[in-house]
């Protein structure tokens, strides 16, 4: 793999002395900090300085080797991703087209039906069959519809006991082991590979993922029939909450330009209001409450819910049903690895980076802090690293929020710009996710 260049002081000092300077600054080398930086070098025409105070760069894509083992490597977060066309676009846009090409290859082979996905839910009593489940909507013996006290909704509810091993004969006669297999561009068949008694709930459940909304959302059901009529016309985040809607939200510009911008700025923070509100909407029920809508089988139930759950590591009674339903949608053209591994993906950001204006990816530079001005609104202009300062008109922070206002803002420009009380809140509620471990 890629010997990726480090910062000690000398470097530092010599950096900090280029005459020719840096337009742009990017803090963070994860797969956000490092395609930001593609972008500026490529389309913005800059050149860019990525500082990651690891001693490699990539986030959760890079991977390592265990000690005097030259060959066997292991990736730290990257198991195989979906290959839609957004995707495929936005990897055309900040991939290298030099020694490091991001390429990917199909999970799975032609015997399989080219599989990314086996999803094991144990052995059933077979009287409970297919389809069989509690109806929709039915309350559990604890009063919780999909109920049960672990979170895991209609999954309490049923036996599905992984531990077979030592079953007899007689008994594989009174069982059935339910096990999906999801194959690439073939989702609602795959599904009803194992429960065909759900093929008209599957394919509305299907249909509404791919749309990016719940037909349930609606409050009555010509609303319902009309947001699901106007997505299939129109699929835009307007008409889509949850994900859809997330995402479009982030990208509408924040202008804090006073007059005349000032106009400019209150529509848009208007219409990031809206989105935002949007993806509430499809927010406010758990992936276990909305399936339970569309099937009646419990194991339908968890594997619709439940199956891909290693992808947010939350249970379907707690998980946002947009998180579950974008995950789906995700893979829905099937699951690819990089090839060469995961650490492929930054070193082809990172050589997309260096081929323009002599742009640098850095690594073991820890950056201090932020260089802001005491005046004037408070502009970043570099940063410190390493001891040395290195300036820069544009800064862009990507290793995180808290460690962004926390340690590298100074607090007097936070208070100043009246956004201390709203970083002491996000503080106060932003926690480590389950994710964080794995």
């Amino acid at each position: 793999g890629r010997r990726w260049p480090r910062l000690d002081k000398a470097a530092a000092t010599k950096l900090a002395s280029d005459p020719r300077g840096f337009d742009a600054i990017v803090v963070g080398s994860g797969v956000g900090g490092l395609a930001c930086a593609a972008c500026l070098a490529k389309f913005g025409d800059k050149r860019v300085l990525v500082l990651d105070s690891h001693y490699r760069a990539g986030g959760c894509t890079h991977s390592f080797n265990e000690v005097g083992d030259g060959v066997d490597f292991f990736d730290t977060g990257i198991h195989y991703v979906g290959m839609g066309k957004t995707l495929r676009w936005l990897i055309s846009r900040v991939s290298g087209a030099g020694h490091a090409p991001m390429r990917f290859a199909a999970m799975g082979d032609v015997h399989d039906g080219y599989a990314y996905d086996v999803i094991d839910l144990g052995a059933r009593p077979r009287h409970k069959g297919r389809g069989q489940g509690r109806g929709r909507g039915e309350e559990s013996d604890d009063g919780k519809a999909g109920g049960g006290p672990s979170g895991w909704g209609a999954l309490d509810c049923v036996d599905l006991d992984c531990a077979v091993d030592d079953a007899t004969d007689d008994d594989d006669d009174d069982e059935e082991r339910v096990v999906v297999t999801l194959r690439k561009d073939r989702l609602i068949e795959s599904l009803l590979e194992a429960f065909p008694g759900e093929a008209e709930g599957i394919g509305a459940y299907v249909e509404d993922v791919r749309l990016g909304a719940s037909r349930f959302t609606e409050r009555t059901d010509s609303g319902a029939a009309w947001h699901q009529g106007a997505a299939k016309w129109f699929r835009f985040p307007a008409f889509n909450p949850g994900l859809d809607a997330l995402m479009a939200g982030k990208l509408v510009p924040v202008r804090t330009d006073s007059a005349p911008g000032g106009i400019l700025a209150r529509v848009l923070a208007a219409v990031r209001r809206r989105l935002f509100k949007k993806a509430e909407i499809g927010a406010r029920e758990s992936a276990a409450e909305v399936v339970s809508k569309y099937v009646s089988d419990p194991a339908a139930i968890a594997a619709l819910a439940a199956g891909q759950m290693i992808d947010w590591n939350l249970p379907p009674g707690k998980v946002a049903w947009p998180v579950a339903a974008g995950m789906m949608s995700y893979y829905d053209r099937g699951g690819y690895y990089p090839v060469g591994g995961s650490a492929q993906i930054a070193e082809s950001i990172a050589d997309a980076i260096e081929s323009r204006h002599d742009s640098r990816v850095l690594c073991n530079a820890r950056v201090d802090r932020v260089l802001v001005t005491e005046s004037g609104g408070h502009r970043a202009y570099g940063v410190k690293v390493n001891g040395v300062e290195v300036y820069a008109p544009i800064v862009v922070s990507a290793c995180g929020f808290l460690t962004t206002f926390r340690d590298l803002i100074p607090g007097s420009a936070v208070r100043d710009a009246d956004l201390a009380s709203g970083v002491a809140d996000v503080a106060r509620r932003l926690r480590p996710s389950h994710g964080h471990v794995c």
